[in-house]
């Protein structure tokens, strides 16, 4: 192989190489955690517990309840809250959820709200590309491999005069 085709063929496939160092971190780093905060809702009331995610870059999407009395206690309300703590709006990334929970029993009762928070993998401030930018890089190197393999393939080597 000539030298500047090698140099070429390594030039295309370099990217591609480098490109896969991100899901190879993605896949031995930790990017869940769960995040659990407990009270006491007093006889006769009602309590809204917020949990919010430790870093404002995180997500949630759902939550769970422990509850002491599960067959007496009624979520009144919940909703997804953003890192600065308001109702979460269209565009926004969900950092947790206030949940309103009520008490009708006559004793005060402990409950508890889970939440799943994910955070954003990262390489050296990078985030990990999605698997279209992937596809996006390949079938770029393949056309200017195409078209660089026709334009260098096209040239015939002369064999040198023996004399």
């Amino acid at each position: 192989m000539e030298r500047r085709a090698l140099v070429l063929a390594l030039a295309l496939t370099l990217p591609l190489v480098l490109f896969c160092v991100p899901y190879a971190y993605a896949l031995t780093t930790q990017s869940t955690y769960v995040v659990l905060f407990g009270d006491s809702i007093p006889a006769h009331g009602q309590v809204l517990e917020v949990v919010r995610c430790s870093s404002p870059t995180d997500s949630t999407q759902h939550f769970a309840l422990f509850l002491s009395s599960p067959f007496t206690l009624t979520v009144i309300g919940s909703s997804l809250i953003n890192s600065a703590s308001g109702e979460a709006s269209t565009g926004e990334t969900p950092n947790g959820w206030a949940v309103i929970v009520h008490n009708p029993e006559a004793t005060p009762e402990a409950v508890g709200v889970q939440i799943i928070c994910q955070s954003p993998i990262t390489v050296a401030g990078v985030g990990v590309p999605e698997f279209g930018s992937l596809y996006a890089a390949i079938a770029i190197g393949a056309v200017a491999y195409f078209l660089l393999a026709r334009r260098y393939g096209a040239s015939k080597v002369q064999p040198r005069p023996t004399g």
